[in-house]
């Protein structure tokens, strides 16, 4: 129905085209750079390197942010020309559950941005990213007890973020991978 058609868009875009552009971008962002040598000026700023990793990262989540509203308004129109304004009685609970995709995102940004600064080429950062994507699920399949805790189960079940104990997970990898991240970027060689 029409009051469903947002969510049912967002499962979609969420199971493999948003998570691969902010794949491809913070990938980019972070390997690309020192790959083709663009950090270094960059790097000779008057600017902490840690500063420069959370601009990096606050970047690639205003990207996705708007991903995020792009899809959310073109789902929205689609919605309203396929059952009228009356598909808009839901539009409280479908932003909430684009908030929390974002918030799921955002979370696949810290990561990658972290996986990728152990690679010198974006081809290699990229393969290996999508296949330990991989192996996440496939350690959440055939070990259902540690699936709570995979960071891939979050971001799969964005529409259940906002309950007490993923949210604490989300934060929690929030903090960790991108502490982990600063410690890298510091001491990656340009």
């Amino acid at each position: 129905s029409g009051q469903y058609y947002s969510v049912w868009i967002l499962s979609i875009m969420m199971k493999l085209p948003l998570p691969l552009f902010i794949l491809m971008t913070a990938i980019d962002s972070t390997t690309g750079e020192f790959q083709d040598e663009a950090i270094g000026n960059c790097l000779l700023m008057p600017v902490d390197r840690h500063h420069i990793y959370l601009g990096k990262l606050a970047a690639i989540m205003l990207y996705a942010g708007e991903l995020i509203i792009a899809t959310l308004a073109a789902s929205i129109l689609g919605a309203v020309l396929l059952s009228g304004f009356g598909s808009l009685s839901m539009l409280p609970s479908i932003v909430l559950t684009y908030l929390s995709a974002f918030m799921a995102l955002a979370l696949i940004t810290v990561i990658i941005s972290l996986l990728a600064l152990f690679f010198r080429t974006t081809s290699l950062a990229l393969v290996s990213s999508i296949l330990l994507w991989f192996a996440f699920n496939a350690v959440g399949m055939f070990w259902g007890q540690l699936n709570a805790y995979l960071p891939t189960t979050l971001a799969a079940m964005y529409g259940q973020l906002f309950q007490t104990d993923r949210l604490l997970s989300l934060i929690s990898y929030y903090i960790i991978f991108t502490i982990l991240g600063i410690f890298k970027f510091q001491t990656k060689e340009a």
